[in-house]
């Protein structure tokens, strides 16, 4: 199953992306697009940020700004959430995070670049600095649609992940060509002087949903 994510100059664009995390053997499909990979020093949680869940954070107030123009649209840009648990007794750091396609290697936005890239009042909803900042996660719920973003976030300004703890965090990277049909998202923590780095294959699909092929009446040939 897929979730569609709608980027470009309306929420009803002619064309749907779609992001799904490639099932592997080390890989846990929680629920749909929300994938986890388990290991010593950290559970982590990968969940493409679409059409439905974009939904969801902008219920809540937190993401969003009062002064937000009427119409909106989605930033073309790549947003996944992380959920990350520190299964050590020991601080984890999150590193970095990166895409990494055929041709090239992405570094995850800072608040300030994807800010300089959603200029336009049709991006006025958002509120980015709550969107990309950090929280502790109270939950063992790790899939958006199953945590309460009133109950069970709360503002952290801890720099590491505390023995024992979980955080959800947004992260954003520029758009990546549609020639590059996959790519890996690699979650890089450390701990002391251990180092982690936790792979996620992505596949992504674009097919249009508006047109005169798709403008004909129902029977008729297409």
């Amino acid at each position: 199953m897929f979730v569609p994510l709608t980027w470009g100059c309306s929420q009803k664009p002619g064309i749907l992306h779609l992001i799904n995390p490639e099932p592997a053997p080390h890989v846990e499909i929680v629920k749909d697009q929300c994938a986890r990979i388990r290991t010593r020093m950290a559970d982590v949680t990968v969940e493409p940020t679409g059409n439905s869940q974009w939904k969801m954070l902008l219920k809540h107030k937190r993401f969003t700004r009062k002064d937000a123009h009427p119409e909106y649209r989605y930033p073309k840009l790549f947003f996944f959430k992380l959920v990350i648990t520190n299964n050590t007794e020991k601080p984890v750091t999150l590193d970095t995070v990166t895409i990494a396609s055929a041709h090239n290697t992405l570094n995850s936005l800072t608040i300030k670049e994807v800010k300089k890239q959603c200029t336009s009042p049709a991006y006025s909803i958002y509120n980015f600095n709550a969107l990309l900042s950090p929280y502790r996660l109270l939950t063992d719920a790790v899939c958006l649609d199953t945590i309460d973003l009133t109950r069970d976030i709360i503002s952290t300004k801890f720099e590491f992940l505390p023995p024992g703890d979980t955080t959800m965090q947004m992260v954003a990277f520029p758009w990546i060509p549609v020639e590059n049909r996959t790519f890996t998202l690699s979650v890089t923590m450390k701990s002391g002087n251990e180092k982690k780095v936790v792979d996620f294959k992505m596949r992504r699909i674009e097919y249009r949903t508006r047109g005169s092929y798709f403008r004909k009446k129902p029977g008729e040939k297409k």
